[in-house]
Order: structure tokens, then sequence, then C-alpha cells
């Protein structure tokens, strides 16, 4: 008797050691929790994002997607939120986050669909993305909306999946529609950059998860080409700034566990700053080269990676290089 009892305490020690190590909330989690319930929710998806980043088991990953999808919702942000949603609805569609992600995508179908006056969704003609002539920022918003309506009701709709062809070349549209009103709302700023940079050629770098002394450091330095540097401490942050930021190129450091997070804010980044060339820096990876070109490949957008072996030091002069070589930061550098 006395040795089965050893025998169940020794597996439920090791049941909660399993618990603790691959399913418990981290504390960057139990952080984003706090904040959610305070209704911080930007800083909440913030939290969530950074604790994805070292998540080691998929249940957990898929727990923190949902998370950071309803933080963003909450904030208003239900575009964003869908791109969380739809991570987790590709990797496993019987989720079972499903159900509560449906319900998700069905008030903001009805909310869209009040906004934009339909009562029901129809098959959209889809040439407009196609035509070259210029149209208003509101048509532009418009027609994004259009083809999201349409997301969103093929979603929500019994006996479809995220992974149907048709599904995924529906979410690419609302893609790239969404892109291209980034596009036009970056644009629409375009004059008042123009008329900031007649003093002379100026350069607007950001730079992303280094430290501010880094940042400082690279500001005192000074060259032949006028620049900036601008910092921000990660990812979703400079998403958040999209509006109000022009950057000529990102410096993204990264280490080895931030591959998963990057893997899902970089397409991101690359659709909003379309005009902006991103370089993912390592500071001391121990991955090799062939690691990183298929880490880079892997995003399936255009990044560059810089690999500075030497420590800081050597990086700082290696990114005041490159800010200082014209050529690259022409359209086609």
């Amino acid at each position: 008797m006395a040795r089965i009892a050893s025998a169940l305490l020794i597996l439920l020690l090791i049941l909660g050691g399993v618990y603790l190590y691959f399913l418990a909330p981290s504390g960057m989690e139990k952080e984003g929790d706090k904040a959610y319930q305070a209704q911080k929710y930007a800083d909440a998806a913030l939290k969530y994002t950074a604790a994805l980043a070292k998540t080691g088991t998929p249940f957990s990953k898929e727990r923190l997607l949902f998370k950071t999808g309803n933080a963003w919702n909450l904030q208003g942000e239900r575009e964003r939120a869908l791109d969380f949603y739809m991570l987790i609805l590709r990797n496993n569609p019987d989720s079972v986050y499903r159900s509560r992600i449906e319900e998700h995508l069905k008030e903001q179908q009805q909310t869209l669909a009040r906004q934009t006056r339909r009562d029901g969704v129809s098959t959209l003609d889809l040439s407009f993305l196609n035509q070259s002539e210029a149209k208003s920022l509101v048509q532009i918003k418009t027609e994004r909306d259009q083809i999201y309506l349409e997301l969103l009701d093929r979603l929500i709709r019994p006996g479809t999946s995220a992974v149907d062809y048709e599904t995924l070349e529906l979410y690419r549209t609302f893609q790239k529609a969404r892109s291209r009103f980034d596009s036009a709302l970056e644009g629409a700023s375009e004059q008042r950059v123009t008329v900031l940079r007649k003093g002379g050629p100026e350069l607007h770098l950001v730079l992303v998860q280094f430290a501010e002394e880094f940042q400082e450091e690279l500001q005192a330095q000074s060259g032949p080409q006028k620049v900036f540097w601008h910092g921000k401490p990660n990812l979703a942050e400079a998403l958040e700034d999209a509006g109000r930021i022009k950057a000529d190129g990102f410096f993204i450091q990264l280490q080895d566990s931030d591959w998963a997070s990057a893997g899902v804010m970089l397409p991101r980044l690359v659709e909003v700053f379309q005009k902006s060339k991103i370089f993912l820096v390592f500071v001391d990876t121990m991955k090799n080269t062939e690691e990183l070109d298929q880490f880079a490949e892997s995003l399936e957008t255009e990044v560059r990676w810089l690999k500075c072996v030497d420590g800081v030091p050597a990086c700082m002069q290696s990114l005041q290089g490159l800010s200082q070589r014209k050529s690259l930061w022409q359209l086609n550098g």
C-alpha cells in the first residue's frame, strides 16, 4: 500500500512538473493577463506577444495567439486580431478556440455590415484591385472593408475552413487591399515629409529591440549623410506608429528565442512599410549562415539579415557603415 501511495505521489510530482514547465502561464503572460483585466488591451497584446516568443508547446502558443487576438480585438484593432485568429485556424482547424473565434468574427461581421449598411454579403467583383487610376483614401478604405466583410462571412459560414484554398486566397486578397490602404494612408502625409526634407537629404532609420544607449551612441556619431535614429522596444510598437513615422529602414535585433513572434509580426511590418528596407540583426548568435538564410526565406517577405560576430561594438560599426552607404537606400539599392 505504501509503495502504491509512493508511486502515485511521484506520478503527481512528475505531472505537476510537466504542467509547470510546458503548460503553466509564464510571468510575462501573467503580466499580460493583469493588463487585460485592467482594460489596457494594447499593453496586454504586447506582453502576450513577448510571451509568445518564449513559449515551448503548441497548446501554450495557441492559447497566447488567442489571447493576443482578443486583446487587439478589444483595443479596436480588429483586422490585426484577425491575423492571430487566422494563425490558430490555419495551424489547427479543430482548435478548442474555434467556436469562440467564430463568435468574435460574427460580431465583427455584424458591426461592419451595419457600418456599410449592408444586410447581406454577395459575391464581390475584385477587378478594382488591378485598376491603376487614382482613388481617394475613402474609396480604398471602402474596398478594403468590402473584402474584409466577405472574408468574415466565409470564415463563419458552416462547412468552411481557414485552410480551404478559396479562404486562403480571399485572405491574401484582403491582405493586399489592407496593404494598399496602409500605403495610401502613409502617402497622405508624404507631402509633409517632403517639406521637412527640403533642407537636405535625410535618412530616418528605426532600431527595434536595441538598448537606448545603443541608439544614443549611433545618433552621436557623425557622417556625411544626415541620419536620424529612432528606437522602438518591439515590433508591435513599431507597427503602432505606422501612420506617424516615415522610415527608410528598420534594424531589428533578434535573439534566437524571438523567431516565433517575429514570424508573426514581420510580414505585417513589411506590408505596412513597403518602401522601407528591413534588416534582421543577430548579435553573437549561435545560428549559422544557412539557418539564418532559411529563417529569412521562411518569412516569405523581402528582408535582409546581418550577423554581428564580435559583439555590440562591432554591430554598431556595421550599422553606422550601412547608414552611410547611399546606394543602399536608393529605390533598387
